[in-house]
């Protein structure tokens, strides 16, 4: 049983790996997306309402992400 729980820690500890790393790539590519929006004050005549709603999704996916992990503790942590 001991051989099993060992393979199956194995095998969360990689895909924690892999996925960590996926969600950084792609936190530094929304980043980028982000910067390459056009900044507040430039000359953007061509906005509509659509632009503003959908950034306003943007921000509203980004806060329920960013709650999520300020829900997410460590076995640290919940033992304070």
């Amino acid at each position: 049983m001991t051989n099993d729980n060992n393979e199956n820690r194995k095998l969360i500890e990689d895909e924690y790996t892999q996925l960590h790393a996926t969600a950084v790539q792609l936190l530094d590519e929304i980043g980028a997306q982000l910067w390459d929006l056009p900044a507040p004050g430039e000359d953007v005549h061509w906005l509509n309402w659509g632009h503003v709603g959908s950034l306003r999704m943007i921000c509203d996916r980004l806060t329920e992400i960013q709650q999520h992990l300020g829900q997410t503790k460590l076995p640290s942590e919940t033992a304070r």
